[in-house]
């Protein structure tokens, strides 16, 4: 099904607040076409950083080498860590699973960058090549849940790929216990996973949501909504920011990076 802007603003007024992508019928979350948010034509790298709280090593080197790896690429990138154990009631266990599993990671501290063990050679490829796609976002607080809205774009067509965008909810500095770490109870878990968006009346996806697939046109955008649940605990709203990773399944049926973005 070949897309354009056109076609989906006729989708938008026939479905009433229904979008349909690849003949599926998604909730739309009352966040229409005129509210696209700009997004850049460029390219980030995302730096996966699998971590435990009861493993010594993820306290000692691997803690230490993920601080460097903030000194040396945050400005431009996005890095996260993705935690198991217990981090105040957050749902980070639930994301290290699934991620580990579908990455084949058996041990922590381990590091990845678009999904590839290479750090600096990975970031440093991904910069300099073709932006396909890119996407940003808003967030918006209320007192129990953290609202984000999102706008992915396609700078490049496509074609016979389905794209999925991934919205992982990000807590910097998080007090809890880590072994191996002087500060024990006291250490500070810079910019966990502790969750990803969440569609009102969809499945969560905590590997992507689709949002585009089949022949896409340079120009395509799409919006998606989503929200999560904001701990008590997490007072400093400063702290709290949104991991966009865009993958997408190609031909042979392989989950290949694609871009990431933050709001730096």
């Amino acid at each position: 099904m070949k897309r354009n802007n056109s076609y989906l603003s006729i989708l938008l007024i026939v479905a009433s607040g229904f979008v349909f992508v690849n003949c599926k019928k998604y909730q739309f979350n009352d966040f229409y076409e005129s509210d696209f948010l700009p997004v850049e034509e460029t390219n980030s790298s995302v730096l996966f950083h699998y971590s435990s709280s009861t493993n010594a090593n993820s306290g000692g080197a691997g803690y230490t080498q993920f601080s460097n790896y903030i000194d040396l690429y945050d400005s431009t990138n996005v890095l996260l860590t993705l935690t198991e154990g217990t981090l105040g009631g957050a749902n980070n266990d639930t994301l290290f699973n699934a991620n580990s599993a579908a990455a084949g990671i058996l041990t922590t501290s381990s590091f990845e960058a678009n999904f590839n063990s290479t750090i600096a050679s990975a970031i440093s490829l991904h910069s300099n090549k073709i932006v396909i796609a890119n996407a940003s976002y808003s967030l918006e607080f209320t007192d129990s849940k953290i609202l984000i809205k999102t706008t992915t774009k396609f700078f490049q067509e496509s074609t016979d790929e389905e794209y999925f965008l991934t919205p992982y909810i990000l807590v910097d500095s998080i007090v809890a216990d880590q072994t191996g770490h002087p500060d024990g109870p006291l250490t500070n878990h810079r910019k966990v996973a502790v969750d990803v968006g969440r569609m009102k009346n969809y499945p969560v996806r905590y590997l992507g949501y689709e949002v585009a697939s089949g022949e896409i046109d340079p120009g395509y955008q799409f919006n998606l909504s989503f929200e999560t649940n904001r701990l008590p605990s997490w007072t400093d709203t400063d702290k709290i920011s949104v991991a966009l990773i865009l993958t997408k399944r190609d031909t042979a049926g392989n989950i290949v990076f694609v871009n990431a973005n933050t709001n730096h």
